[in-house]
This record gives structure tokens, sequence and C-alpha cells, in this order.
């Protein structure tokens, strides 16, 4: 079980405790991810990540660890690469619209909306707000 997982597990336990809710989000923004590419998108800079669509929505994909990626891929994992983002990258990437799946086909999954991702956006902007403030 990593971190992640444990701090996922906990934030569902208490049934909607805020401070439980923010050391998810902590944890997830310290935390590195694997996002699954296209074998062929990793030939430049520039790469595009697996999605999918689910219910009119489009679902970006992130594990936690390599093993919980292959365990998602299966058979397929030969024709699928990966770039590693921290959960702070990862946020500041994600396409408007968009809405993320942390650890598809997990104990601990967990899906953030669109509307939560936009929470997490200015959170993460607040926590850099406070450190610039810091540092001087």
């Amino acid at each position: 079980m990593t971190e992640l997982d444990e701090k996922i597990a906990q934030a569902i336990a208490s049934d909607g405790e805020q401070d439980k809710a923010n050391q998810f989000y902590l944890t997830l923004i310290r935390t590195e991810f694997l996002i699954p590419t296209h074998k062929e998108s990793l030939d430049n800079d520039e790469f595009t990540p697996l999605s999918m669509q689910h219910d009119g929505k489009y679902f970006m994909l992130a594990f936690d660890t390599e093993q919980k990626l292959h365990l998602w891929a299966k058979d397929h994992i030969e024709n699928i690469n990966y770039v590693k983002l921290s959960g702070k990258e990862l946020l500041a990437g994600i396409s408007d619209g968009v809405c993320l799946c942390i650890n598809l086909g997990t104990a601990f999954y967990k899906e953030l909306a669109i509307d939560e991702i936009k929470y997490l956006q200015k959170f993460v902007a607040k926590i850099e707000e406070l450190h610039a403030g810091q540092a001087k």
C-alpha cells in the first residue's frame, strides 16, 4: 500500500472530513505519477496521454506505481509508454474538461471530477503563493 493509497482510504473513510481530504490532496500533489501514453508519442518532447471516454466524459489515466500500470494494461503493456509527472505537474497540464482517474482498476481507485481538479489547481496556486511569501 502506497502513501497515496493510505490517504485515499482515510479520506473515503472520513465521510467528507476536510482535514483528511486535504491530506489526500497534499499527498497527490507530491506523488510522482506514471501517465500512460501512446507508444509512438514519445518520439519528441510532447506526448499524447491515453484517455478514455465514459458517459460523455473524458478521463486521463494516472498510476502511482509501475505495478498498478502493468495490472491495468495487462497484455497491452508492450503498446504503451509512460511519462513521469508530479501531481503538481499533472494538475497544471491537464486539459480543461478532462477528469482524472488515479489507479484505475485497483482497490484504491480515485476519480477526480472537473470541479475537483479546478479546486486543486487553485489549492496548488495558494501553496505556491505561501511558499513565495516565506522565501522573501
